[in-house]
């Protein structure tokens, strides 16, 4: 599966992940001390969603545009909203900000981003956005090397986002051992590390997620956009792991999931899962 951010941008992929985000960012801000957020496949930082590659399937129709439509959400989504709401203004404003963008938002003096997009022509203009931002610093860096290379970071409290376009049939367990390689890093930090979903049952997902062993307290979030087609290879849902989650976020994402599934699924067909690993 490619899975090149334009071309999903605002979809409910994105609405799980960047919500997730948003949620974990937001407790970071709670204490004085400084976080580092590191993000291994950064993207661009922010998507036109006019553009060719968002108008092709227009995911975002079915994502944040209703999701911004709802008169009123708990808490939990508006946290989200209120980010987006900087970059989309439907109909006459359509940008989607990407999770370096999200991040920013939650930036303060004594913080730092760290990026990294290893494509060329999306490295160079993710430096363009950022390049009057000196807490934000860029890479364009292969994410399997770059991660390791850049923990433990200082300050010494943060998240790191392991965000892979899924090109390759085994890049989940790639994903799985550079989140087991920076734990043994940064054995402190939150780490949240997306996947998209094919499958209803998600065996492989599953599998590979319980010969991690990952530390005991992580969480496995699920949504579940539809059901799947008869030998269909598309992309259903999305699903998230959770190493070292803040404390109040597994209550925090069952609303934010429980308002996804009521929003955004196909009627009947929409579900979502909770699971302590």
């Amino acid at each position: 599966m490619n899975y090149r951010h334009a071309y999903h941008a605002g979809g409910f992929s994105d609405v799980m992940k960047h919500g997730i985000e948003c949620l974990i960012l937001d407790y970071l801000t709670k204490k004085e001390k400084g976080f580092v957020y590191l993000d291994t496949h950064a993207g661009i930082g922010h998507y036109d969603l006019h553009s060719d590659e968002s108008s092709r399937g227009q995911e975002y129709r079915q994502g944040i545009h209703k999701i911004m439509a709802l008169p009123s959400v708990p808490e939990e989504v508006q946290i989200y909203r209120d980010i987006v709401g900087h970059y989309y203004d439907a109909p006459q404003k359509l940008f989607y900000p990407g999770s370096p963008l999200i991040a920013k938002h939650f930036m303060r003096e004594q913080d730092k981003l760290i990026l990294n997009e290893f494509h060329p022509e999306d490295s160079q203009i993710l430096k363009q956005v950022f390049r009057r931002e000196p807490q934000v610093h860029c890479h364009q860096r292969d994410a399997y090397e770059f991660l390791p290379a850049m923990l433990p970071p200082e300050p010494r409290r943060g998240l790191i986002l392991i965000d892979p376009p899924y090109e390759e049939r085994q890049e989940l367990s790639s994903a799985m051992k550079l989140l087991k390689q920076g734990i043994d890093k940064f054995a402190q930090g939150v780490y949240l590390l997306w996947y998209p979903i094919k499958d209803y049952r998600n065996e492989t997902a599953v599998k590979i997620l319980k010969q991690a062993r990952l530390p005991a307290d992580s969480l496995h979030l699920e949504y579940f956009h539809q059901k799947p087609e008869t030998d269909s290879n598309k992309l259903i849902g999305s699903g998230v792991v959770v190493v070292n989650p803040p404390w109040p976020l597994k209550e925090q994402a069952a609303v934010f999931l429980e308002q996804m599934v009521k929003t955004l699924s196909k009627a009947g067909e929409g579900d979502q899962r909770i699971t302590i690993l």
